[in-house]
């Protein structure tokens, strides 16, 4: 291919990644997720050190804060804070291009990248202000030079997969298994990578020394997991029914229906199948590789499920440019290209059929098996406003629901009103240890009846209950459910003077009759 050819094409393909990447990405409002990264750097007062180590309560090393510290300087408004994810988005499709080129050649690097550009489960993390795109923007370079270090056992080379693998480590827990990945692939072709291993064990204990100040952390971090275990409750364990459903979260996302899912994974799973197929016949060592990338992260992560579970499909975000390269190196065996071309774009077209329910927040399959720890998205942006602009000295806020809170605490500090809020989380403010094991919502989410008379003040004369709930079909699917009995609770002792909807949320604000 020609070398003006190639260009455009990439161009192209970076201007499509882009555009997909973009297009109503400032749609919806902060999720639980964003909120949790930027609430502690939008305090007025805090202790500079803490502001990292406590990421430990998030469950989660301190890197991407570290950055976010630095991004918020430039970045005025959720819009350019979400470009911070979405360049390390389309960085890792350029490097997926690279790490195809040089484990295979042009044609399938191509394949991959056309692949990645359009994946909707990609283009999801691009456009969430959260961690993952960061995480396989390192993994990706740390595999990069990992590869030519084993080619070329050149010291610079070396020193940057020791920078880019403890960058990385120091971003994601997830990354721990990149590091087992790669010891265990050195060490099952050790034949072949013999006269490295002095100069890759001196390697391994570097890594290890620069990331010991945080593994000095982590008691802390189970001790925190242990003393509210129904944070995570909801993370599964991981099965092989499992491995099967990240696959398919790989090919197509989480918004397809039955039959885009249907095609999408007959599809996929038959180049993936072609691709191990010709792979260990023609090329054993890079499908070894591709393959070890790909699953041993989830077979860890089963493994490591016993002792605390992992297995959230968005973990293994590092391992999709592994599964998008044995599928395209799979596709490249169809030996006319007008058939590729023609099966590049059927997939183009379920990919899009896919991408318009995500853009319209259609989720058709429900959460626990399909999706944990993924929900439709709220408007907590314009619910927060729409409390914030009406707030008044002495008001009390309830959430029924974390996912709104957290954003909420965002909205609240970046409008300079939290002095308003009655119940103020005040011990986010304190540098001191002696509470650091209490809740961040605590007096903010209320969880049952007993809990909402527990907070209410005798100074307190105007109530808000932000009735939400994870999925926006479960209140109305269970009538009893605490947040039901609560607003039920509210109606009858209070007196309603405002209401307000928004998608996925409902605002209602009570005044505190005097005989209360």
């Amino acid at each position: 291919m020609k070398e003006s050819k190639k260009n455009f094409l990439l161009f192209i393909l970076f201007a499509v990644s882009a555009i997909l990447r973009l297009y109503k990405w400032n749609s919806y409002g902060l999720c639980y997720d964003e909120s949790m990264w930027l609430n502690r750097l939008f305090l007025p007062k805090r202790n500079f050190l803490e502001l990292f180590t406590n990421t430990i309560y998030i469950a989660k090393p301190p890197f991407f804060r570290f950055l976010l510290y630095l991004w918020k300087f430039l970045a005025k408004d959720e819009f350019t804070l979400r470009l911070l994810p979405f360049t390390f988005g389309i960085l890792s499709i350029l490097l997926t291009y690279k790490l195809g080129k040089i484990l295979f050649d042009e044609k399938i690097a191509f394949i991959a990248t056309f692949l990645l550009t359009i994946s909707p489960f990609h283009i999801y993390y691009s456009q969430e202000l959260t961690h993952y795109t960061l995480t396989l923007f390192l993994v990706l370079c740390s595999v990069y030079y990992f590869l030519f270090g084993l080619e070329q056992n050149r010291l610079p080379i070396w020193i940057k997969f020791i920078f880019f693998t403890i960058l990385s480590l120091y971003t994601s827990y997830i990354s721990v298994f990149l590091v087992i990945f790669e010891n265990i692939f050195f060490f099952l072709l050790y034949k072949k990578h013999k006269a490295l291993l002095k100069r890759w064990l001196i390697v391994q204990l570097i890594i290890l020394l620069l990331y010991s100040p945080w593994l000095i952390l982590l008691p802390k971090q189970f001790k925190v997991i242990s003393l509210y275990p129904t944070y995570f409750t909801w993370i599964p364990k991981g099965s092989l029914l499992h491995i099967l459903q990240t696959l398919r979260i790989f090919s197509i996302g989480y918004n397809a229906n039955f039959l885009i899912t249907l095609f999408t994974s007959l599809i996929f799973y038959s180049f993936l199948i072609l691709a191990i197929y010709h792979g260990f016949k023609n090329a054993p060592y890079k499908t070894n590789f591709l393959i070890l990338w790909l699953f041993l992260p989830m077979i860890l992560s089963i493994l490591f499920s016993n002792i605390v579970s992992t297995f959230t499909y968005r973990n293994f975000f590092i391992s999709l440019p592994a599964f998008l390269i044995l599928i395209a190196y799979g596709i490249s065996k169809i030996k006319r290209i007008n058939y590729i071309i023609m099966l590049l774009f059927f997939i183009m077209f379920l990919s899009g059929l896919a991408l318009f329910n995500y853009y319209q927040n259609i989720y058709p399959y429900p959460s626990d098996f399909y999706r944990p720890g993924v929900h439709p998205k709220r408007e907590s942006r314009e619910a927060a406003y729409y409390i914030i602009n009406n707030l008044k000295d002495g008001d009390v806020v309830f959430h029924t629901c974390p996912g709104t809170a957290s954003p909420f605490i965002y909205y609240l500090l970046i409008s300079g009103q939290k002095e308003k809020l009655y119940n103020w989380p005040k011990y986010l403010l304190s540098e001191k240890n002696n509470k650091e094991f209490v809740p961040w919502s605590y007096g903010l989410v209320i969880e049952n009846i007993e809990e909402l008379s527990k907070f209410i003040k005798d100074e307190n004369r105007r109530i808000w209950l932000v009735l939400s709930f994870w999925e926006p079909n479960f209140l109305k699917e269970h009538p009893f459910s605490e947040p039901n009995k609560i607003k039920r609770f509210m109606d009858r002792q209070f007196i309603l003077k405002g209401y307000k909807e928004f998608t996925g949320i409902k605002v209602y604000l009570y005044e505190i009759p005097d005989k209360f």
